[in-house]
């Protein structure tokens, strides 16, 4: 089964802002039309499982670490840590971020926003590094997240405008969609966050997830010492 992402153009009225851990971001809600006007050069692909277990993880090891009980992360300041992580200080248009969730809740773990249908889908958010748009994937159980991220990435890639492919997803799926890129004719910079502590990945970029969570989740400095 082919997966279509659906990109974001036309705006409506639904304004919404989101407060967490001190940062402000607005959201505008988006409609689903004239999808594929606008091709992304940035793309962020997100495996909301793999994601959610590496959360929890992180929470309960840092709550038993720093002594305290952690407040729910910022979601979006986490996509925007790790954009900034990749080298992505400002994105060249709208960066787009696919949700790819086979989980059976389609919620975020210790996140704000958490509800990505009713939250996320459909929203952009106006960040430091430019606007960040959302689409949920569900995958229905028709197809598994690594396949729907070289199905999306892979669409992107034949039409050459991709210029930032960022991947939060495990070791097996990032190394299915280097591949793919070291095909590309047109391959733009790719990065993998992980937790395992490599630096690379077949010549490609592997920032720690642990850095971003520590920001998103509002932890400074000083409680680490």
């Amino acid at each position: 089964m082919s997966c279509i992402v659906l990109w974001l153009a036309i705006f409506d009225s639904r304004i919404m802002t989101v407060v967490a851990n001190n940062y402000i971001f607005t959201a505008v809600k988006l409609k689903f039309m004239d999808k594929g006007n606008d091709n992304p050069r940035t793309l962020l692909l997100v495996d909301v499982q793999w994601l959610n277990v590496q959360v929890d993880g992180f929470v309960e090891y840092m709550q038993r670490r720093i002594g305290r009980k952690l407040d729910d992360m910022d979601f979006v300041r986490l996509c925007v840590c790790a954009l900034l992580d990749a080298g992505i200080e400002r994105a060249d248009g709208t960066v787009e971020v696919g949700l790819l969730d086979d989980s059976a809740d389609g919620r975020l773990h210790h996140a704000v926003p958490a509800d990505m249908s009713g939250e996320l889908d459909g929203y952009a958010y106006d960040t430091m590094v430019g606007r960040i748009a959302f689409s949920l994937t569900p995958t229905l159980g028709l197809s598994s997240v690594a396949d729907m991220c070289m199905d999306l990435a892979g669409q992107l890639l034949q039409m050459k405008a991709l210029r930032h492919l960022v991947v939060l997803a495990d070791a097996a799926t990032c190394q299915a969609v280097a591949d793919m890129v070291d095909k590309a004719d047109e391959a733009p910079v790719l990065v993998r966050f992980a937790n395992d502590g490599r630096e690379t990945v077949d010549g490609h970029n592997v920032c720690q997830l642990a850095y971003p969570l520590l920001n998103a989740f509002g932890i400074r400095p000083e409680e680490l010492d």
